[in-house]
């Protein structure tokens, strides 16, 4: 049984934790998983449930994080479901053969001691490695916006050489990336999640991530390297260098180039004509100032200023500078979000005066934070 390196990418969705993937996927030593798991969350859930045995055994081999890789039929269901909610095809690399995946994967679950979530993660590994001729790279890099920076401190616990890199962005585009994948096309409006407004959802997120950018730095120290999506943009080969430093591995020209399968190129998606970072012979380009164009053409003052009531405090240390906003007024409330359910607008704003517009803004802001933490722990997921 083979134990190996990990590293991974944090980052909320929608900041480029998929290009920085495909950045770090040529490289001679770096395995990279292309296919986000839940297994944090799925480990939370099972764990209240207090079945995480069986489940390790046996279920996890039935859930989407391994039938995207063996079966044919759930492949094009989720490619069905890609293509139509990000417009485009995504580019799958082969289908595994599903019994020496599945020997391969439960080869790393251990007999002689209780399971834990890192023998998940080493038998993704190893198979993911196994299949596509990559067993010998010793590093294996993972990635789940969210996910891994809520779970990093218990993440390095399990793994204690295992390296972070948490790439952040603009709350701002990142903000409008979002909301433009989130319009349903024949509607014309975003729907609610987790029972709330969109805007406010998509603002929590980024609320998170920042606040604990900040906090697993602290905590992890050089083990956790915090990169920002607007330099990675504007010099590609100075963060580059900077993050295969912080991986003890060379520098390798491959880094400045996003993966290719079969010569096709296997980038981000994007829900947006030209995407936050296009295609340039394999590299990037930066599209930033663009997207912070259309934030400020497609959004209401409402939701420049809910974003700024959640974000503008846990962004100002990573230097972006969102407008002040101390408090949220009834006056506020009674303005527009674009693209809202408006089936949906009575009960969002009831529930924006009772739980933002009422308690100072620190604990409105401290509660969010903390409620979203606990969840998880129950296996509940925030993602948008």
């Amino acid at each position: 049984m083979r134990t190996r390196r990990f590293l991974f990418l944090c980052g909320a969705p929608r900041s480029g934790t998929t290009l920085l993937l495909n950045l770090l996927d040529g490289h001679s030593q770096i395995n990279a998983i292309p296919h986000e798991n839940r297994f944090l969350a799925q480990w939370n859930r099972h764990k209240t449930q207090g079945d995480t045995r069986r489940f390790a055994r046996r279920d996890v081999l039935f859930t989407p994080d391994f039938l995207q890789f063996v079966d044919e039929g759930f492949r094009e269901t989720m490619e069905r479901y890609i293509e139509k909610t990000y417009g485009r095809k995504r580019i799958w690399k082969k289908i595994f053969d599903w019994e020496s995946a599945a020997d391969c994967f439960m080869g790393q679950i251990p007999d002689g001691r209780e399971p834990t979530v890192a023998d998940l993660y080493q038998g993704l590994a190893a198979m993911y490695g196994q299949q596509t001729g990559q067993a010998d790279k010793p590093l294996a890099a993972e990635k789940r916006p969210l996910d891994n920076e809520i779970s990093a401190v218990h993440l390095a616990a399990l793994f204690p050489e295992a390296r972070f890199i948490h790439i952040l962005r603009d709350p701002r585009t990142r903000y409008i990336s979002s909301k433009t994948r989130r319009i349903l096309p024949r509607r014309g409006y975003a729907p609610n999640l987790y029972g709330k407004s969109f805007a406010q959802v998509l603002a929590e997120i980024a609320m998170v991530s920042l606040r604990l950018a900040q906090l697993n730095r602290k905590v992890l120290g050089e083990r956790y390297l915090v990169i920002r999506f607007e330099s990675l943009m504007r010099d590609t080969e100075g963060v580059m260098q900077e993050v295969a430093a912080h991986l003890g591995v060379e520098f390798e020209e491959s880094l400045l180039s996003q993966t290719t399968y079969n010569g096709i190129p296997h980038g981000p998606v994007s829900s947006m004509k030209g995407g936050t970072v296009s295609q340039q012979q394999g590299g990037v380009a930066d599209h930033s100032t663009r997207r912070l164009e259309k934030f400020h053409r497609d959004t209401s003052q409402l939701e420049r200023r809910l974003l700024s009531y959640l974000c503008a405090e846990a962004a100002a240390p990573f230097a972006y500078d969102l407008e002040p906003c101390e408090r949220l007024t009834m006056r506020d409330l009674l303005g527009p979000i674009r693209r809202e359910d408006p089936f949906h607008i009575l009960g969002n704003r009831h529930w924006m005066l009772k739980h933002l517009c009422r308690p100072p803004r620190t604990i409105a802001v401290t509660q969010l934070y903390q409620q979203i933490l606990e969840q998880f722990d129950q296996g509940i997921e925030h993602q948008d």
